[in-house]
């Protein structure tokens, strides 16, 4: 994968570890919020290629982590 496909994929796409990343929340905390906010992960034509998720339906819980770390 070339430098351009990377950018295009964490554009368009995140995974709890990448999250943990830009968030420096634990990957339990992350996996969690994602559960309780009901954040369902991408299932292209109910594939399971699992723990992705589309970059905007986890961005409320990215602001959330976030505001949870400045506290």
């Amino acid at each position: 994968m070339s430098r351009d496909d990377i950018a295009a994929f964490e554009a368009s796409y995140t995974t709890p570890s990448m999250l943990s990343a830009e968030t420096g929340a634990h990957l339990n905390t992350i996996r969690a919020v994602l559960q309780s906010e009901r954040v369902q992960p991408f299932r292209p034509n109910g594939l399971d290629v699992g723990p992705v998720y589309l970059r905007n339906a986890v961005e409320p819980v990215v602001a959330l982590l976030k505001s949870q770390r400045g506290k």
